[in-house]
């Protein structure tokens, strides 16, 4: 195993297995900055480049296939990230904690049955509820793609285990390739699809590009270390599920949470509005929401570093902390109104004719995008200060602001888009300020103890 994984799995751990402060920690992160520094580079890389794909063939894809083809794959995708938690128990989360490659392979074993489980549940609920779901959604071609949904749970879950095991093997680059591998496949089967053959080519070929880098990601995990293991399940397996009940408890459940409280609009603009609009505004949504949190992953890994930097050289965190919230409240702000502004008619020259209600979208979005930057930018310093209790009563309090849109959805579209975007402004505005009192309530208390 490498160094790297070794020391944490020696380290102790909170809830989430996030590497908890330790005597010798600040020295360690020292010695071993520069590995670090590489491997989220490169994972950093391979996910900008794979971002970058669908983006640059977006222009085309528009042109080949209309709004209503689009919600159907982001319906799909919907359904996969809301269950995919669940799907695993977030065990998965686990596979880089053990020092045991057994025990890790377990972990891995077990992730994958309650894979497998879950997709059982989902078929069979497809075979009993299709006409009801179908209704429910107004779909007028009776929604046969809805049974490329357990496949779609299914890969994706098993891709991620894989991804996991990748980064327990320090495979950075394999991980990237994964990512890759799923970008230029969609793109490719996409384009060839529309061009030659089906109008349906958007969503086969997101399920070919899906099943292929899972085939790709178990290969690699084979390669390095990713067997079958016999596991006696009374004996082993449920004491094993036990030791790390906490990851389906503090793990699973809030971050199903937050992907229903992401999701949601989507599907209530579904169920109410037209197959068309949900097509722009799922278009819209997933290029700004993919672009902020890109971002806000860079800063917030930095911002986490630097944070337990501090703490275990005892120093205040305030001033550290609020420079940064200003510098990327300042960037947000500027990309929010270049957005409104600027978005609206460069959408119009590069996704062509028929997606001019996409612009409206975006210059809406926008102006909540500079909070959902600063609020993601600034949540792992909940991870630095352990305060993960915090994070999770957000998650609860975001889907439950989110599920009250339903109160709203008899309201005109653009009336309904300014809602969910006030919703979205309040709800970062609360999650910014809780933020914001832990670090001082964290100075405070290192205040009087000292």
């Amino acid at each position: 195993m490498p160094m790297e994984n070794r020391n944490k799995a020696e380290a102790p751990t909170d809830t989430l297995g996030t590497t908890a402060p330790s005597t010798g920690g600040f020295a360690i992160g020292t010695i071993h900055r520069s590995d670090f520094f590489r491997g989220v580079s490169v994972l950093m890389g391979g996910t900008i480049m794979a971002q970058l794909i669908p983006l640059l063939v977006l222009p085309v894809l528009s042109r080949l296939y209309t709004p209503e083809s689009f919600a159907v794959v982001a319906l799909v995708m919907m359904v996969a990230s809301i269950a995919g938690p669940v799907s695993t128990g977030y065990y998965e989360q686990a596979i880089t904690n053990p020092r045991s490659v057994r025990r890790a392979r377990a972990l891995a074993f077990i992730a994958m049955t309650c894979t497998v489980l879950s997709t059982l549940v989902i078929i069979f609920a497809l075979c009993v509820a299709h006409a009801r779901i179908a209704r429910a959604l107004t779909l007028d071609d009776g929604g046969l793609w809805l049974y490329a949904l357990p496949l779609a749970l299914c890969a994706g879950s098993i891709a991620n285990i894989m991804n996991y095991w990748l980064l327990r093997a320090g495979k950075h680059g394999l991980q990237s390739s994964v990512k890759l591998l799923y970008a230029c496949c969609n793109a490719a089967l996409a384009i060839t699809l529309g061009t030659f053959f089906s109008g349906q080519g958007l969503l086969i070929g997101f399920m070919g590009a899906v099943t292929l880098s899972t085939l790709w990601g178990l290969f690699s995990a084979y390669r390095h270390g990713m067997r079958p293991t016999r596991l006696p399940f009374k004996r082993y397996g449920l004491p094993l599920m036990r030791h790390y009940r906490e990851f389906p408890l503090f793990g699973s459940l809030p971050a199903t949470l937050n992907n229903i409280a992401l999701q949601w609009p989507l599907l209530l603009i579904t169920a109410h509005y037209t197959l068309t609009v949900a097509g722009h505004f799922s278009v819209i949504r997933n290029l700004l929401t993919g672009g902020l949190m890109l971002v806000a992953l860079c800063i917030g890994q930095v911002l986490m570093k630097h944070l337990n930097a501090r703490i275990h050289a005892g120093l205040p965190l305030w001033p550290f902390f609020s420079k940064v919230m200003a510098v990327v409240a300042l960037f947000g702000v500027a990309g929010g109104v270049m957005l409104y502004t600027v978005g609206p008619w460069f959408l119009r020259f590069y996704l062509g004719e028929g997606w001019e209600e996409s612009g409206t979208v975006l210059r809406t979005l926008a102006i909540s995008s500079p909070l959902v930057l600063l609020g993601v930018s600034l949540a792992p310093a909940l991870l630095a200060l352990r305060r993960i209790r915090v994070m999770g009563l957000w998650q609860v309090f975001y889907m439950l602001a989110s599920l009250g849109l339903l109160l709203f959805v008899a309201l005109p579209f653009s009336q309904f888009l300014g809602v969910l975007v006030v919703t979205e402004c309040v709800v970062y505005l609360v999650y910014i300020a809780a933020i914001c009192r832990c670090v001082r309530q964290h100075d405070q208390g290192r205040t009087k103890r000292g």
